[in-house]
């Protein structure tokens, strides 16, 4: 069965559905790629076809890789939660590879005298499409956030509430008998800021990547998550989050040095022009590489290369980059700033309080990196845009 494919305003093909595949794995299609074979009434997206192509694809090759055998290729599918993973990190059993998380379940059904069944999709793929829309994007992000809300608590919380306990403890034994602290309701929330900071460089890190990384694998079709795994995987993505935030803080320091310039003259010109220069400049900055750690983990590709690659995908959406995440994270601010204002209540003005609801903000932050995660596949799905079904039809 020969297939067409849309690039962009034009039609592409024939070819056979190993030849599609290949193309998916190398990026020239995605999931939003329009597709069509004779028979099909209208053009559909690639993944609303892939069952079928793959499918046809091993019919005729009689290889599960879509045309690469087990030499030419380093990557298989886990025969029980059905994830593509490097064969570097699998176990192999016969002409089968098995992640090692899912090694007694394999076991067990050999033992039952059946073979392994992939594990269902945590969330159904139907229900993860990449249309640019908002109400998608939230949908989608409240749907794998919620079904691996344990994983992703338990490694948010194992991290952060030790340090919130340090944190704050300084905070109210240390800062709090400074001379001149300052007074009122808003006291606390600037106690442990330069230690939050430096934390959150260092060590947050690890809790962002294990969440950006069950949002990157729930997408892809992967099972639910162990808390184990989100451990590995947040570990495993330490490196490439430390070395994105690090260039993403410099070519920040970098791009404010012209407004900076201007702001320090001491002229009431200069504080504006110079205001003005940095605010403009860090907004377009921040629109344009705000996605590079989720793409160093969709991509496993950190540093110069996630920046890249979210300069990539956010070209062409700035505005709608800004209203999204406007409202967003407009609404996870107010509820953050809410947890914060409770230290003001006496009863709740100490440092234990304060490390709980710490922990608390961070938990719910946590759904702004599943939405950045999915936001991002969205752009990505769709770079280049996507094709009409009447341009393109044979």
């Amino acid at each position: 069965m020969e297939w067409y494919y849309a690039d962009g305003e034009t039609r592409e093909g024939p070819v056979s559905a190993e030849r599609v595949g290949e193309l998916f794995r190398s990026g020239t299609i995605v999931e939003s790629t329009l597709v069509w074979r004779k028979g099909m009434a209208d053009w559909l997206p690639y993944r609303t076809c892939a069952a079928e192509i793959m499918s046809a694809a091993a019919g005729s090759s009689n290889l599960p890789d879509l045309g690469l055998n087990e030499e030419e290729s380093d990557n298989a599918r886990c025969a029980v939660s059905g994830q593509v993973m490097p064969k570097s990190e699998m176990l192999q059993y016969g002409d089968q590879w098995v992640a090692p998380e899912h090694k007694a379940a394999f076991v067990q059904k050999l033992q039952e005298g059946g073979p392994a069944e992939s594990e269902r999709p945590a969330v159904s793929p139907d229900e993860l499409f990449a249309d640019l829309g908002f109400v998608s994007i939230i949908q989608q992000s409240v749907k794998i956030w919620t079904v691996n809300l344990v994983p992703i608590l338990v490694v948010t919380a194992s991290i952060w509430l030790p340090l919130h306990l340090i944190l704050e403890y300084l905070a109210y034994h240390v800062v709090s008998t400074a001379p001149n602290q300052a007074e009122g309701i808003f006291a606390n929330l600037g106690r442990s800021t330069r230690f939050d900071q430096i934390a959150e460089f260092w060590i947050g890190s690890i809790a962002a990547g294990s969440t950006y990384w069950i949002a990157q694998h729930t997408w892809n079709g992967g099972a639910k998550v162990s808390i184990a795994q989100a451990f590995s995987r947040g570990f495993q993505n330490w490196g490439r989050i430390l070395l994105t935030r690090f260039l993403f803080g410099l070519f920040i320091l970098l791009i404010i040095i012209p407004g900076a310039l201007f702001f320090f003259s001491g002229e009431t010109i200069g504080y504006v022009l110079g205001g003005t220069i940095i605010g403009i400049s860090v907004l377009i900055f921040y629109v344009r590489h705000g996605f590079a750690e989720a793409a160093a983990v969709a991509e496993e590709r950190g540093g110069n290369e996630a920046l890249s690659q979210s300069r990539a995908v956010t070209k062409g959406h700035f505005w709608r980059i800004i209203g999204y995440q406007f409202v967003i994270m407009g609404g996870l601010s107010v509820v953050s700033l809410g947890l914060s204002l409770l230290t003001s209540v006496p009863v709740l003005n100490n440092f234990i309080c304060s490390a709980l609801l710490s922990t608390a903000i961070n938990l719910v932050m946590t759904f702004a990196l599943v939405e950045l995660l999915v936001f991002y596949r969205h752009l990505r799905d769709n770079q280049g845009g996507a094709a009409s079904p009447a341009a393109v039809r044979p």
